[in-house]
């Protein structure tokens, strides 16, 4: 799992990337379309959990491989941490056309995600009052 922190000195913001994975995922219906500092034009969705929601942010979507409704992209688990402490959970999504590793699943309580998850299972709980949780299970462990 590749670990790396990115700093932003002009607005303060520390990002940390937590682990990547790819998979397949619904093609999103409602966006918004936003550019990085960097002029990188990417769609914004989320998904809701407990006291708020998880964002993607979806680049490329052009060069996605599209299978039926869904897309595979590589999923980025970053945590982002504010000027001020507060930090959210995010995933960047970029076009892959790497075989697929894990599937995705939304706990909109961290309660809710099971003790026993399968071995090569990720787990990431959302910070400070949004409660919920983004778990990717390995392929065979779903098929």
């Amino acid at each position: 799992m590749n670990m790396s922190v990115n700093t932003l000195p002009a607005n303060g913001i520390v990002r940390k990337q937590l682990g990547s994975v790819v998979v397949s995922l619904p093609q999103p219906t409602q966006v918004k379309h936003y550019v990085t500092p960097d002029a990188v034009p990417y769609e914004q969705f989320g998904l809701p959990v407990s006291g708020g929601f998880v964002n993607f942010h979806l680049f490329d979507r052009t060069k996605c491989l599209v299978r039926g409704k869904k897309i595979w992209v590589e999923a980025q688990v970053w945590m982002k941490t504010m000027e001020n402490g507060t930090e959210f959970l995010y995933v960047d999504l970029h076009p892959t056309d790497k075989p697929l590793t894990h599937d995705r699943k939304i706990f909109q309580r961290q309660q809710e995600v099971p003790d026993d998850l399968p071995a090569g299972s990720l787990r990431f709980d959302t910070f400070g009052h949004i409660r919920g949780s983004l778990v990717f299970v390995p392929r065979e462990m779903t098929e």
